[in-house]
């Protein structure tokens, strides 16, 4: 793909998943499971700061560094030549994009898969971020673009997390689903938010019938008569009959 494109390896950027956790390393680790099940537990009592807590005290345990990463060996192994694996140290990680106007783009790639494994659902066993890793620092000259493989329906910490990347995220990308969304939101303060649930290049065939599809986004900063951070969304569908990809029905649109 970067070769079709042009694209310099050092600019591909990739987020964890719950198919990139080994499942046999949680299955065969009754340490790992019983660190899942307690920040699940601290996840449910709807306290924030005690999940926040909960989390912080197992990354930094010294006894086993990287603990909750274990799972998530071959996907580091994979991330580490984009700069994209989760450890301990770098629970999430960020890339600023220079945009036209000299203001920053700033990427953040969270981790939802942080305690995922085969007993995953959206009942009892929901996942959790760390509301912190979603919390974005305001500052002159910078927009945020959040990446989270699961969308907010899929953890524990949802309202805390929506709440966050509602006040300060310009655009967030979710997958998961596999059921292509795109919403503008404006919030009660006037803050704008594009949120682009995508839908997926490679479906599982046995899941349901739909149609391998991915997006690319444009976007740029114009500055009369006031700064407007412009997001352009080319939607990309397989057509059977051409063999190949092409424009949707809808395929741009301009969210401002």
């Amino acid at each position: 793909v970067c070769r079709c494109t042009g694209c310099p390896e050092q600019s591909v950027r990739t987020i964890a998943g719950n198919h990139d956790v080994v499942r046999d390393t949680v299955k065969s680790s009754l340490v790992l499971q019983n660190v899942y099940e307690a920040i699940r537990q601290k996840a449910k009592t709807d306290r924030p700061a005690e999940l926040d807590a909960a989390i912080r005290q197992y990354l930094g345990d010294k006894a086993l560094p990287d603990l909750l990463y274990g799972a998530f060996a071959h996907y580091n192994d994979f991330a580490d030549k984009f700069g994209c694996a989760f450890r301990s140290k770098q629970p999430f990680w960020e890339q600023d994009i220079l945009l036209n106007d000299g203001s920053n783009l700033r990427l953040r790639g969270v981790n939802s898969a942080l305690i995922s494994s085969a007993t995953d659902n959206r009942g009892d066993n929901k996942l959790v971020v760390g509301p912190e890793f979603c919390l974005l620092p305001n500052q002159p000259g910078v927009e945020h673009l959040v990446m989270c493989h699961h969308p907010p329906q899929w953890l524990w910490d949802d309202d805390r997390i929506e709440n966050y990347l509602g006040a300060r995220a310009r655009i967030v990308l979710f997958g998961h689903k596999h059921v292509e969304k795109i919403r503008e939101e404006t919030s009660s303060s006037g803050h704008q938010l594009l949120r682009i649930h995508a839908g997926a290049l490679n479906p599982d065939p046995n899941e349901m019938a739909y149609q391998p599809r991915y997006n690319c986004l444009r976007i740029w900063v114009t500055s009369q008569p006031q700064r407007v951070l412009n997001v352009e969304v080319h939607r990309r569908v397989w057509d059977t009959e051409a063999n190949s990809f092409a424009d949707a029905a809808d395929a741009t649109g301009a969210c401002k």
